[in-house]
């Protein structure tokens, strides 16, 4: 399964999320405005921005990774 982070304001995250369901890809959301461990955790990695995929211990931190990490999902 897909571990989405995303905020509750996120443009991005709101068009992967549309994306993840109309492929019918199962994911987790985790919004990082009630996860401050989650958040910790990935700016410990270097990440900065949203969303980021996490998938099978792969990271994707871009909207054209996610939607090819989609696209191979679906």
């Amino acid at each position: 399964m897909v571990i989405l982070y995303t905020r509750t304001v996120c443009p991005k995250c709101t068009l992967i999320k549309t994306l993840l369901n109309s492929a019918e890809v199962a994911y987790e959301q985790v919004n990082l405005d009630f996860d401050e461990k989650a958040e910790a955790e990935l700016k410990e990695k270097g990440f900065m921005g949203l969303p980021i995929a996490l998938d099978e211990g792969q990271y994707y931190a871009d909207v054209p990774s996610i939607q090819a990490l989609i696209d191979q999902k679906a």
